[in-house]
C-alpha cells in the first residue's frame, strides 16, 4: 500500500505548536508576557475575591545574589501550592519579598570592598537594590503565579516604620523583655550567629578532669544528678567523690551532695556549692560531677538562673577575657589562650586527674570556619 494514502488516513489535530522548540527562551517570554497582558493573576484574584482565604507567607530570600537552586525549589512548590488552592475557588494572594538586611549582604560587601569597612550601608542599600530586581526578573522565567509589580523589601521606610509600629504595640502589651542568654557567637567577627549561618565541622580539644575542695559558704556551683549513685574513691591517697567505682570506700546519693561547698580553683576570696543539675547530667558520660559556666552554656544558665546566681558575661566581642573573669593573670587574653594557661597551671598545682585530646563536632562561623563560643548577651 502507498505510505502517502496511509498517512491521509490520520485524522491528527491541528496546532501551531512546532514539533521542537529550538528557541525555548524566546517562547517562554511571550508565554510569561501573555500572562502578565491578560493580567491572569490578577483576574483569577479577582474571580475569588469574595472567598475563603489561603494566604501563605514566603519568607523573604537575602538579596544579595543570584537565585539558586534552592530559591528554584523553595518558590516552585509554594507556587504548586497557591494555584492548587485557588483551582479550587480560595482567595490566594502571593506576596513576594527580599530581606535586606543583615549579615550575608554585609559579608558580600566586606568581600568587594575591603577597604571601606566604616561606610558599608550606603553600598549595602545601593547593593540590596540591585539584587532583589535581578532576583524579580529571574524569578519571572520561574512562572510564579504572583504579582511581580507588587512586593516589598526589608529596607523601605515604610516597611521599617510599620515594623516599630507592630513592635511598639508589643511593647504596650508586655510581650517584650529584655534578658540576658548564651548564644553562639563569632569572636572574629564580633556577632551573633543564627543556625542557619552555623557549620559543624570537626575539631580537636583537651577534656579534663580536674580536683575540686569541699568548703563552706560558696558562691559558684558545679552540678550533680540527685537521682544517681557515686562512689567514694581513693584515689593517689586522696578521697574523690565519682560515678565510676574504683576502690570504692562509700556509695552516696546524688541529693545528699546537694548544698556541699568547695573551693573555686582561681578566685580564693570565693567558694561554689553543689547544685541539682539532673536534666542534663548523664550517668554515662564522665565522672557526674559538672563544671558549670553560665555566660558559656544554654543548660549552665538555665541552672544558674534557677539558682539565683549572679550571671556577668567576662568575655568581649572580639573572645578576650574582661575584669568580669575574676583572674587577673587571664584579664585581656584570647580564650583559645586561656585554655592553655589554665591545663599548664592546673596541672602544676597537681589538680588534673585526666587529661585526652578529643575529636568532636563542633560548631564553626559559615564564612572563615573559625570556631565558635557560647556567649553571654542581652536579647
Amino acid at each position: 500500500m502507498d505510505s502517502k494514502k496511509i498517512k491521509d488516513t490520520l485524522l491528527l489535530p491541528k496546532t501551531e505548536f512546532p514539533l521542537k522548540n529550538t528557541n525555548h527562551l524566546e517562547t517562554e517570554k511571550k508565554i510569561r508576557e501573555l500572562w502578565e497582558e491578560k493580567q491572569i493573576y490578577q483576574q483569577v484574584l479577582e474571580r475569588n475575591k469574595s472567598n475563603q482565604s489561603f494566604v501563605l507567607h514566603s519568607g523573604p530570600p537575602y538579596a544579595n545574589g543570584k537565585i539558586h537552586l534552592g530559591h528554584v525549589l523553595n518558590f516552585l512548590i509554594k507556587d504548586i501550592i497557591v494555584r492548587s488552592q485557588a483551582s479550587t475557588g480560595y482567595y490566594t494572594p502571593f506576596l513576594l519579598g527580599w530581606d535586606a538586611h543583615g549579615l550575608p549582604i554585609e559579608h558580600k560587601m566586606l568581600q568587594l570592598h575591603k577597604d571601606k569597612k566604616n561606610d558599608l550601608r550606603p553600598l549595602c542599600h545601593q547593593f540590596a537594590l540591585e539584587q532583589a530586581q535581578n532576583q524579580r526578573e529571574q524569578l519571572k522565567k520561574l512562572g510564579l503565579f504572583t504579582n511581580y509589580d507588587k512586593y516589598y523589601i526589608t529596607l523601605d521606610k515604610n516597611y521599617e516604620a510599620e515594623q516599630l509600629r507592630v513592635f511598639g504595640e508589643m511593647v504596650k502589651k508586655g510581650l517584650i523583655y529584655h534578658g540576658y542568654r548564651p548564644i553562639h557567637w563569632s569572636w572574629s567577627h564580633e556577632t551573633a550567629l543564627a543556625e542557619n549561618e552555623i557549620e559543624y565541622l570537626e575539631k580537636k580539644d583537651t577534656s579534663l578532669y580536674f580536683k575540686i575542695k569541699l568548703v563552706e559558704n560558696p558562691r559558684f556551683s558545679v552540678a550533680v544528678k540527685k537521682t544517681a549513685s557515686y562512689a567514694l574513691v581513693e584515689y593517689n591517697n586522696e578521697n574523690l567523690i565519682i560515678l565510676e567505682k574504683l576502690k570504692v570506700e562509700k556509695i552516696l546519693d546524688g541529693e545528699k551532695l546537694l548544698g556541699l561547698n568547695y573551693f573555686h580553683p582561681y578566685r580564693k576570696d570565693t567558694q561554689g556549692y553543689v547544685a541539682d543539675g539532673s536534666d542534663f547530667i548523664e550517668e554515662g558520660e564522665g565522672t557526674g560531677i559538672v563544671h558549670l559556666a553560665p555566660a558559656f552554656g544554654a543548660e549552665d544558665f538555665g541552672l544558674a538562673k534557677k539558682e539565683k546566681l549572679v550571671i556577668e558575661c567576662p568575655l568581649e566581642p572580639n573572645g578576650l577575657f574582661n575584669e568580669k573573669i575574676g583572674v587577673t593573670e587571664v584579664i585581656n587574653k584570647h580564650y583559645s589562650e586561656v585554655n592553655q594557661y589554665v591545663i599548664t597551671n592546673l596541672e602544676k598545682r597537681n589538680l588534673i586527674v585526666k587529661k585526652e585530646i578529643i575529636t568532636h563536632s563542633y560548631p564553626h562561623d559559615w564564612r572563615d570556619k573559625s570556631p565558635l563560643v557560647y556567649r553571654l548577651t542581652k536579647q
